[in-house]
């Protein structure tokens, strides 16, 4: 019992040495995705995100006047609205893969 003991603990030690040498490369390249995709998730043209504000900012450059505060808030409304519906989507779409997967 004693030996296989010393051979799972060698078995462990060999794969932490080698987890621990790519663990910096893996998590810096974890971040840069997760980075990167909230990057472009923010750029949407939905005007809860940047990517509206931008818009919304191009539009009253364009047109030369400010859209009005009611007009903004609708805006910002259909906006989160939007994103609350593609998360209840995208977590449907989630929750009924995971279930057919169990079958």
């Amino acid at each position: 019992m004693a030996r296989s003991a010393l051979m799972i603990g060698d078995i462990t030690s060999l794969g932490f040495e080698q987890n621990k040498q790519s663990g910096v490369h893996a998590l810096l390249y974890l971040m840069g995705i997760v980075s990167i995709s909230l990057a472009l998730a923010n750029s949407i043209p939905l005007p809860a995100f940047d990517g509206g504000q931008i818009l919304i900012a191009l539009v009253e450059w364009l047109t030369k006047r400010q859209i009005r505060p009611k007009t903004y808030y609708v805006l910002q409304l259909v906006g989160i609205g939007c994103v609350l519906i593609m998360f209840l989507l995208l977590t449907l779409t989630d929750i009924r893969h995971f279930l057919l997967l169990r079958r």
